[in-house]
């Protein structure tokens, strides 16, 4: 199995007490992986298959700030998302090694989807955003977040589950953004304006 390339863009509101900070927000995850294998049936049969699994998040995360001087700081925080599991997209293709070749590209109708997999699932996150102080008011901010999925996936004696006994998805994302604050809180503990 191989990992694939994903999206995570998400919008959040949060409250800052001195350096502690609490989030809620929405977000939007692909998640999945890539497969390459050979079976045989009345002829060995190679498949390269990839599945994508798309995600709604509402994620709730404390973070504390510490500051780096010279107006950057560092956020190291975790936190646990609720997600609505929304489909399975299936793409590849099967060649029986005489050239010919099947490609495929699906997405899993509702009722197979609510055969096989839990609609709502429960995800850890972790992340350690760095950021830089542009004048109280705006923040430009860039890190690694890793986010976990703590419940199976698939249904417990479904085909998906014999097919995947732990199927727990998760995502290690390179994130980017900006902090709009609503007012300037001044000179914040641990970061010097210039």
């Amino acid at each position: 199995m191989a990992n694939v390339v994903t999206i995570n863009p998400s919008l959040s509101l949060g409250y800052q007490h001195k350096n502690w900070v609490v989030e809620i927000g929405v977000s939007y995850l692909e998640t999945g992986y890539k497969e390459h294998y050979k079976y045989a049936e009345f002829t060995s049969i190679e498949v390269i298959n990839t599945e994508l699994y798309t995600h709604y998040l509402v994620p709730v995360t404390v973070s504390y700030q510490f500051g780096l001087g010279h107006n950057f700081y560092v956020n190291p925080g975790i936190g646990i998302a609720v997600s609505y599991n929304a489909s399975v997209r299936e793409t590849g293709q099967q060649n029986d090694l005489s050239n010919n070749i099947n490609k495929y590209d699906y997405t899993l109708s509702a009722t197979t989807f609510d055969f096989n997999f839990n609609r709502t699932s429960l995800w850890a996150i972790a992340h350690a955003t760095l950021a830089y102080d542009l004048n109280g008011r705006w923040s430009i901010t860039a890190g690694p977040e890793i986010q976990y999925t703590l419940t199976d996936l698939a249904k417990s004696g479904s085909p998906a589950a014999d097919q995947h006994p732990a199927l727990k998805n998760y995502a290690l994302t390179g994130n980017a953004g900006v902090i709009w604050r609503f007012k300037n809180p001044g000179q914040r503990r641990g970061v010097r304006r210039r």
